[in-house]
């Protein structure tokens, strides 16, 4: 019988042991490029996402400049405010990945580039414009839709989700915007300019000797989300705010601009406009951070007899500015939606050019539990600033149930976390 020198065992289990450790080793990187894969698509689809909204902004704003349409501007407007929202969302989810998105490839910069030059044609400039969108969002509805149902990363599958209704529905305003372009291209009806130079306002020298309107409403927007919420938090209208059309375009109010005060329900309206291009916006407060529309106003462009509603502006109440210039701002959100009474304080911070600030809280939130509960409503009514950056937040609540109150005294720390809190029964 022939035996196996100790050097042939020795190679042949070596050999065993690579063939192991191959295996094992192919099996490892599988799983990991399972992983690496996912990261690969996730990251993929938020490139592709910054760079759809940048896309979308650019072209809102070029046909906000360039349309004689007012369902093509009604659609512009929705763009811009929208798709600003969404890229902020999006910049704070790529932010926990590590994530640095891109706003801009050549294909788009070559579509910006070719409606450009398409500016001064008019009607032809909002077909091309109205049937863009709609191709661009059906492909938008998809992918989001796609990506909620497909990422195992809780935050991107949040923000697809959120995406596919607002997608939709400047899906619908892109189909009215194309019918109304169709429309006028076989009447012949329309501005063949940029509509800039004819009617009024806007530098026009417009006046309310026609049959046009603008109406919106301005709302305090306890979740920053740039729309009014009609769920819990209920985010009511403001009375007594004064809305402007900018005539002379100076970005400011003057006396010779029409003004209006929003009622009890926070509505305000323009009537009697001649057709003409119109300039919208808000007299600010010294306490105001905007939220809607994501820019600083509505440019709006009317044909006789154009009712324009939904022009809204969205109000965050600034509680305090910071040495260091943040802004301290208060907010609400529900515990139990079901519930009225159910409500959590919010303390919410930014920096000074609006962003959320990410090292106060969680993104920007400091949410006080101590003494909310099912039986309270409690409201912030001032907050002041300690020298070490310490805040310390004034609340009033009440028990309706009840008919009790008093204040709380919360103490957060200047990165949001809470330190004290006392509460200050009335009587």
């Amino acid at each position: 019988m022939h035996k196996k020198s100790a050097s042939s065992v020795t190679c042949q289990s070596l050999a065993k042991f690579f063939m192991i450790e191959s295996l094992e080793s192919r099996q490892l990187l599988s799983g990991a490029g399972s992983g690496s894969s996912a990261l690969r698509r996730d990251t993929r689809y938020l490139q592709q996402e910054s760079i759809n909204n940048q896309a979308e902004i650019n072209l809102g704003n070029l046909a906000l400049q360039q349309s004689s349409n007012s369902e093509v501007d009604a659609l512009a407007n929705r763009l811009v405010t929208d798709h600003t929202a969404a890229q902020q969302q999006l910049d704070q989810v790529a932010a926990g990945l590590g994530i640095t998105l891109n706003t801009t490839d050549r294909a788009h910069q070559r579509e910006l580039a070719h409606f450009t030059k398409l500016g001064g044609s008019g009607r032809k400039f909002d077909l091309a414009f109205s049937k863009l969108e709609i191709r661009d969002h059906k492909q938008g509805i998809k992918r989001n839709a796609t990506e909620a149902g497909r990422s195992a990363n809780t935050d991107i599958q949040s923000y697809a989700s959120a995406q596919v209704p607002v997608l939709q529905q400047h899906l619908a305003l892109a189909q009215t915007a194309l019918a109304s372009s169709k429309a006028e291209s076989s009447t012949g009806s329309g501005s063949t300019g940029n509509g800039n130079g004819g009617g009024g306002g806007g530098g026009g020298g417009g006046g309310m000797t026609g049959t046009a309107s603008i109406s919106g409403t301005v709302y305090t927007d306890e979740n920053l989300n740039g729309k009014q919420d009609n769920v819990v938090p209920r985010e009511f209208g403001i009375a007594g705010r004064q809305v402007f059309l900018d005539l002379q375009n100076t970005g400011t109010f003057v006396a010779t601009d029409p003004v209006v005060t929003t009622d009890a329900n926070g509505a305000y309206s323009f009537t009697n406009l001649a057709a003409g291009t119109y300039t919208v916006r808000l007299v600010p407060g010294s306490t105001d951070l905007v939220t809607a529309p994501g820019k600083d106003a509505y440019v709006v462009k009317l044909s006789d007899g154009k009712a324009v509603s939904g022009d809204d502006f969205g109000i965050q109440d600034v509680l305090l500015k910071q040495s260091d210039g943040k802004l301290v701002a208060k907010g609400l959100v529900t515990g139990r939606p079901a519930s009225p009474y159910d409500a959590l304080l919010v303390v919410r911070r930014f920096n000074a050019d609006g962003s959320p600030d990410s090292t106060f809280g969680t993104n920007g939130e400091s949410i006080s539990f101590g003494h909310s509960s099912f039986a309270f409503q409690e409201t912030i009514t001032a907050v002041d600033e300690a020298p070490n950056g310490e805040l310390t937040v004034h609340v009033t609540y009440a028990q309706p149930m009840t008919a009790s109150g008093g204040e709380n005294v919360v103490v957060l720390s200047a990165n949001g976390r809470e330190i004290l809190s006392q509460t200050l029964p009335v009587g």
